[in-house]
Protein backbone atom coordinates (compact mmCIF):
# COMPACT_ATOMS: atom_id res chain seq x y z
CA UNK A 1 0.00 0.00 0.00
CA UNK A 2 1.33 3.43 -0.80
CA UNK A 3 0.71 7.01 0.16
CA UNK A 4 2.39 9.99 -1.40
CA UNK A 5 3.80 12.97 0.37
CA UNK A 6 1.75 16.18 0.10
CA UNK A 7 4.91 18.22 -0.53
CA UNK A 8 8.64 17.81 -0.94
CA UNK A 9 9.12 19.54 2.43
CA UNK A 10 7.30 16.67 4.12
CA UNK A 11 10.19 14.35 3.12
CA UNK A 12 11.88 15.09 6.44
CA UNK A 13 8.95 13.58 8.35
CA UNK A 14 8.43 10.56 6.11
CA UNK A 15 9.76 7.10 7.04
CA UNK A 16 13.37 6.31 6.08
CA UNK A 17 14.36 5.10 2.65
CA UNK A 18 17.02 5.40 -0.04
CA UNK A 19 18.54 8.89 -0.08
CA UNK A 20 19.08 9.28 -3.81
CA UNK A 21 16.18 9.34 -6.23
CA UNK A 22 18.01 8.54 -9.49
CA UNK A 23 19.26 5.08 -8.45
CA UNK A 24 15.80 4.34 -7.03
CA UNK A 25 14.18 5.36 -10.31
CA UNK A 26 16.49 3.14 -12.30
CA UNK A 27 15.95 0.18 -9.97
CA UNK A 28 12.18 0.82 -9.99
CA UNK A 29 12.13 0.58 -13.79
CA UNK A 30 14.29 -2.55 -13.84
CA UNK A 31 12.90 -4.52 -10.90
CA UNK A 32 10.47 -2.73 -8.57
CA UNK A 33 9.83 -5.83 -6.45
CA UNK A 34 13.55 -6.20 -5.66
CA UNK A 35 13.78 -2.47 -4.85
CA UNK A 36 10.85 -2.67 -2.42
CA UNK A 37 12.07 -5.91 -0.82
CA UNK A 38 15.54 -4.45 -0.24
CA UNK A 39 14.12 -1.18 1.11
CA UNK A 40 11.89 -3.07 3.52
CA UNK A 41 14.82 -5.21 4.74
CA UNK A 42 17.09 -2.21 5.11
CA UNK A 43 14.70 0.46 6.42
CA UNK A 44 11.85 -1.54 7.94
CA UNK A 45 8.14 -1.09 7.40
CA UNK A 46 7.05 1.54 6.46
CA UNK A 47 9.73 2.92 4.12
CA UNK A 48 9.90 5.75 1.60
CA UNK A 49 11.09 5.44 -2.01
CA UNK A 50 11.38 8.38 -4.38
CA UNK A 51 10.80 7.64 -8.05
CA UNK A 52 8.76 10.56 -9.37
CA UNK A 53 7.82 11.75 -5.87
CA UNK A 54 8.42 10.53 -2.32
CA UNK A 55 6.10 7.57 -1.77
CA UNK A 56 5.57 5.68 1.48
CA UNK A 57 5.13 1.90 1.24
CA UNK A 58 3.75 -0.40 3.92
CA UNK A 59 2.51 -3.95 4.18
CA UNK A 60 1.63 -3.58 7.85
CA UNK A 61 -2.15 -3.98 8.39
CA UNK A 62 -2.16 -1.09 10.88
CA UNK A 63 -0.41 1.16 8.34
CA UNK A 64 -2.77 0.11 5.56
CA UNK A 65 -5.74 0.87 7.79
CA UNK A 66 -4.30 4.31 8.56
CA UNK A 67 -3.97 5.02 4.85
CA UNK A 68 -7.54 3.92 4.09
CA UNK A 69 -9.02 5.85 7.01
CA UNK A 70 -6.92 9.03 6.80
CA UNK A 71 -8.33 12.22 5.38
CA UNK A 72 -7.98 12.16 1.62
CA UNK A 73 -6.51 15.65 1.74
CA UNK A 74 -3.24 14.07 2.95
CA UNK A 75 -2.64 12.27 -0.33
CA UNK A 76 -1.45 13.43 -3.70
CA UNK A 77 -2.62 11.26 -6.59
CA UNK A 78 -0.21 9.00 -8.41
CA UNK A 79 -0.17 10.46 -11.89
CA UNK A 80 2.50 8.43 -13.66
CA UNK A 81 1.38 7.42 -17.13
CA UNK A 82 2.61 3.85 -16.65
CA UNK A 83 0.44 3.48 -13.58
CA UNK A 84 -2.57 4.90 -15.40
CA UNK A 85 -2.12 2.23 -18.08
CA UNK A 86 -2.05 -0.52 -15.44
CA UNK A 87 -4.50 0.84 -12.86
CA UNK A 88 -6.71 3.03 -15.01
CA UNK A 89 -8.28 5.99 -13.27
CA UNK A 90 -8.44 4.22 -9.93
CA UNK A 91 -8.57 5.84 -6.53
CA UNK A 92 -4.74 6.11 -6.60
CA UNK A 93 -5.12 8.67 -9.39
CA UNK A 94 -7.30 11.06 -7.39
CA UNK A 95 -7.25 13.13 -4.24
CA UNK A 96 -9.82 15.06 -2.29
CA UNK A 97 -13.54 14.44 -2.89
CA UNK A 98 -13.11 12.09 -5.88
CA UNK A 99 -10.63 9.91 -3.95
CA UNK A 100 -13.02 9.88 -0.98
CA UNK A 101 -15.94 8.84 -3.21
CA UNK A 102 -13.99 6.00 -4.84
CA UNK A 103 -12.59 4.84 -1.50
CA UNK A 104 -16.12 4.67 -0.10
CA UNK A 105 -17.15 2.46 -3.02
CA UNK A 106 -14.25 0.07 -2.33
CA UNK A 107 -14.41 0.03 1.47
CA UNK A 108 -17.33 -2.39 1.95
CA UNK A 109 -15.55 -5.06 -0.08
CA UNK A 110 -12.43 -4.76 2.05
CA UNK A 111 -14.12 -5.31 5.40
CA UNK A 112 -13.35 -8.52 7.27
CA UNK A 113 -16.90 -9.88 6.97
CA UNK A 114 -16.94 -9.32 3.20
CA UNK A 115 -13.56 -11.00 2.79
CA UNK A 116 -14.67 -13.94 4.96
CA UNK A 117 -17.61 -14.51 2.61
CA UNK A 118 -15.10 -14.77 -0.25
CA UNK A 119 -12.73 -17.12 1.62
CA UNK A 120 -14.05 -20.31 0.02
CA UNK A 121 -13.77 -18.76 -3.47
CA UNK A 122 -10.22 -17.61 -2.67
CA UNK A 123 -9.19 -21.08 -1.57
CA UNK A 124 -10.87 -22.67 -4.59
CA UNK A 125 -9.21 -20.28 -7.06
CA UNK A 126 -5.82 -20.89 -5.44
CA UNK A 127 -6.21 -24.68 -5.47
CA UNK A 128 -7.38 -24.59 -9.09
CA UNK A 129 -4.26 -22.66 -10.10
CA UNK A 130 -1.92 -24.88 -8.06
CA UNK A 131 -3.30 -28.01 -9.78
CA UNK A 132 -1.69 -26.77 -12.99
CA UNK A 133 1.77 -26.59 -11.43
CA UNK A 134 4.18 -29.41 -12.28
CA UNK A 135 7.14 -30.64 -10.17
CA UNK A 136 10.41 -29.18 -11.45
CA UNK A 137 8.72 -26.51 -13.56
CA UNK A 138 9.82 -22.91 -13.06
CA UNK A 139 7.13 -20.47 -11.96
CA UNK A 140 7.00 -16.72 -11.74
CA UNK A 141 5.21 -16.38 -8.42
CA UNK A 142 4.29 -12.76 -9.10
CA UNK A 143 2.48 -13.87 -12.28
CA UNK A 144 0.88 -16.80 -10.46
CA UNK A 145 -0.27 -14.56 -7.61
CA UNK A 146 -1.69 -12.01 -10.05
CA UNK A 147 -3.53 -14.76 -11.95
CA UNK A 148 -5.05 -16.02 -8.69
CA UNK A 149 -6.01 -12.48 -7.64
CA UNK A 150 -7.61 -11.80 -11.03
CA UNK A 151 -9.61 -15.03 -10.80
CA UNK A 152 -10.82 -14.07 -7.31
CA UNK A 153 -11.79 -10.59 -8.50
CA UNK A 154 -13.68 -12.02 -11.49
CA UNK A 155 -15.52 -14.48 -9.23
CA UNK A 156 -16.36 -11.77 -6.71
CA UNK A 157 -17.68 -9.39 -9.36
CA UNK A 158 -19.55 -11.87 -11.55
Amino acid sequence: MTATSPSADARTVLPPGPHFALPSRIRYLRDPIALFAEARRRYGDPFTVTTTMPTVFTADPVGVKQIFTASTEHFRPLQMEAQKRVLGRSFTGHSGPEHRRQRAVMAPGLRADALQRLAAQMVDATLQRIRGWRPGAELDLVDEGMAIALEIIIRALF
